[in-house]
């Protein structure tokens, strides 16, 4: 058990670390989804967290396509009678510009328990490599050809 990533068994895992800069939010959380699952490993299982941690820096720099900034919302409840709360992508990302990437991964995740597990495998951050350094020395820096993430060392 790691003391940096709570909850997670770090045994046998690799570290992904993926640059969000200028990257649009669906593909890049669709793709963040397939190695949250381990759906990229041979011996996938879909019972089985076998997923890598995905690290992402940048998050702060992703990208809407279209108006999305203004006509997207997103909405939660206070639980109070008439609770409903809303607001549009600018706002989200005026409060919190990671809470658009996480709940975008989040959605694309299947629906089940094993979701808050894969859930906890992704860490967005924005600090420096440094402090992950002891950890990504053995990171994944391969990446497919038409693969739109950036793996850096």
């Amino acid at each position: 058990m790691s003391k940096v990533l709570k909850g997670v068994d770090t045994a046998g895992l690799k570290f992904r670390l993926v640059d969000a800069k200028e990257q649009v939010v669906g593909r890049l959380a669709a793709q963040l989804s397939v190695i949250l699952q381990g759906k990229d490993k041979v011996q996938f299982a879909p019972n089985l967290d076998i997923g890598d941690v995905v690290v992402v820096k940048n998050a702060q720099h992703v990208v809407f396509t279209g108006k999305k900034w203004k006509q997207k919302l997103y909405r939660h409840h206070t639980g109070f009678p008439g609770g409903l709360k809303e607001r549009s992508a600018r706002l989200q990302f005026e409060k919190d510009p990671t809470e658009i990437l996480r709940k975008a991964v989040y959605g694309m995740l299947p629906k089940n328990k094993l979701r808050d597990v894969c859930v906890a495998a992704s860490k967005a951050l924005d600090l420096l490599i440094f402090l992950f350094a002891h950890a990504l020395q053995g990171a994944s820096t391969s990446c497919q050809p038409d693969c739109v993430l950036h793996s850096h060392q």
